[in-house]
């Protein structure tokens, strides 16, 4: 019984949280992407200097960077923080990133496509052969 009732709290919390958290993510998309980005950066390099990861970072780079100043791994912490935050806003518009239309590539996207690359993309996708491709995400 006792069992029965801990296992039915838990999913009743379970689901509190994940409806808490859709409807955090649907306010989020009501910020303009670029803008909940800054906002999440600037949260995440006040905050995340209070965190203990912040000394084991800095412990880390000070032992792998030993030329680098404090202040230099300083910087790159902010910067690891910033990145950090900007990473997590990007999901509430991750549907909204990329929006690229290869028949009409002349339309605004957030990214920039050579038209090299284009052609080639579209000859794989169209010879009817099978084609290995290899990419790598070098964002972060």
């Amino acid at each position: 019984m006792k069992r029965r009732l801990r296992r039915s709290l838990k999913r009743a919390g379970d689901a509190a949280v994940g409806a808490v958290a859709i409807g955090l993510i649907k306010a989020l998309r009501l910020i303009p992407p670029d803008l909940l980005a800054d906002g999440a950066g600037l949260v995440t390099r006040t905050l995340g200097p209070l965190f203990r990861e912040n000394r084991v970072a800095r412990d880390q780079l000070t032992a792998a960077f030993p030329e680098k100043s404090p202040a230099e791994i300083e910087a790159i912490l902010r910067g690891v923080w910033d990145n950090l935050g900007r990473l997590g806003a990007e999901f509430a518009h991750l549907d909204r990133l990329w929006d690229f239309d290869p028949q009409h590539p002349e339309r605004p996207s957030r990214f920039d496509i050579s038209r090299t690359s284009l052609d080639r993309s579209i000859a794989l996708a169209e010879d009817g052969k099978p084609a290995l491709i290899f990419s790598a995400h070098l964002g972060n």
